[in-house]
């Protein structure tokens, strides 16, 4: 029987035999058809992370304890007049007083992460070209010329540092960090790939660790009336970070045209405790 035919159908032919003298006594044609169906169960929440000191950013009481993904910090710019004895990361190149004060990546010290994935198999998948693809990315800081591909790639606040990645539970396959794709009009996708990992079997823990910096550029603080929501805190760019796994196999050739997804599910978190408790980020 065919391994790889999710969703589709494939002729097959049907004897029906005499077991004594090996000769056929009839065909038929009405069960010439096999119905392949994708194994239910598959969910977001198999997706799990871990951050500082093994910590999980989605556990609502860590949040309370400062656990989450962050950005680099936004702070006042040195010669900003109020604080010009002080020096730092800083990325603003606004007054102080602007409104709004606007910060730059041209101007910090990138806050290094560091995060481990974990998805949580809930059933087999065959050996047949069966090959992971992991996309990570966060939101976007608009760019000045969006039809310009080097404009709009440069507003991407997230960085990952290619010689940081661990992979571990994928088969037989080797793993590689594929940077951004091309495709300027989708972006800050970032590429991760397994191939050839063979066959993968239920309750199997699929692992993905990084290191990874996240900007400060396009942060806005507006000073102001405190009862106006938007003002006296850090309006953030990059509000969610997320790695989306796909786990395919192939029919003919590895093309997208005839991949046969069997596998899908996302890891999502907030970024500076957007949305939380907490909001750390935004102060």
């Amino acid at each position: 029987m065919p391994k790889n035919l999710i969703g589709q159908t494939t002729g097959v032919k049907a004897y029906i035999m005499d077991g004594a003298n090996y000769q056929m006594i009839s065909k038929s044609t009405a069960a010439n058809i096999l119905s392949v169906t994708k194994p239910t169960g598959q969910a977001d929440t198999q997706a799990t992370g871990l951050v500082s000191f093994g910590k999980d950013p989605n556990d609502s009481a860590e949040q309370l304890k400062g656990v989450g993904v962050y950005s680099t910090p936004y702070c006042w710019k040195v010669d900003a007049g109020l604080f010009n004895t002080l020096t730092g990361n800083c990325g603003l190149t606004s007054a102080a007083t602007a409104t709004p004060a606007v910060s730059t990546a041209q101007r910090e010290m990138a806050l290094v992460n560091a995060i481990e994935i974990n998805w949580a198999l809930p059933y087999d998948i065959p050996n047949d070209r069966t090959e992971a693809n992991i996309i990570c990315k966060t939101e976007q800081e608009a760019a000045a010329n969006s039809d310009v591909a080097a404009d709009v790639f440069a507003k991407d606040p997230l960085r990952i540092h290619q010689s940081s990645m661990i992979a571990k539970g994928w088969g037989k396959g080797n793993c590689f960090y594929l940077g951004v794709a091309g495709d300027y009009q989708t972006p800050g996708q970032h590429r991760f790939r397994c191939s050839n990992i063979g066959k993968l079997t239920k309750g199997a823990n699929l692992q993905l660790a990084f290191q990874y910096t996240i900007s400060n550029a396009g942060k806005v603080f507006t000073a102001g009336d405190k009862d106006t929501a938007t003002n006296n805190i850090v309006t953030l760019v990059a509000k969610t970070l997320s790695c989306e796994l796909k786990i395919n196999t192939y029919t003919d050739a590895k093309t997208s045209g005839n991949a046969n997804n069997w596998y899908t599910s996302k890891f999502t978190t907030k970024v500076d405790g957007d949305g939380q408790a907490s909001n750390f980020g935004h102060h």
